[in-house]
């Protein structure tokens, strides 16, 4: 019958075919492994810094140098029995150290401190 001879000589083309199909597949599953423009980079984190009270728990206009104060009292409690609003900033002022260092002078009602910070 012509059915069978059409299947005779289409089923190895469709073989064929195929076999190219799963051997490109793979290629290009390789080369997108390899490429470097498609790494996936880290998803940028953002940060916020933390909101700085004044005395009667006053929010006060942001500042960065207050605000990059806070963050550090923060992680530098005094106690470990330490909370969010024990201290209160007085004063704080930021100093240029060059190279990318800073250092910060913090007054609080609790403490003086000095923070060198490394970026």
């Amino acid at each position: 019958s012509i059915v069978g001879v059409i299947g005779v000589v289409v089923k190895p083309i469709v073989g064929l075919s195929d076999a190219f199909t799963h051997l490109f597949e793979s290629f290009h599953d390789i080369a997108k492994s390899v490429n470097l423009l498609e790494t996936k980079f880290k998803a940028v984190e953002r940060h916020r810094f933390p909101y700085v009270f004044g005395v009667k728990r006053i929010l006060l206009p942001f500042n960065q140098v207050d605000s990059r104060s806070a963050q550090l009292l923060l992680s530098h409690p005094v106690s470990k029995k330490a909370r969010k609003g024990d201290e209160t900033i007085v004063v704080s002022e930021s100093l240029q150290m060059g190279h990318g260092r800073e250092q910060f002078i913090i007054v609080t009602t609790k403490r003086v401190a000095l923070f060198k910070v490394k970026p």
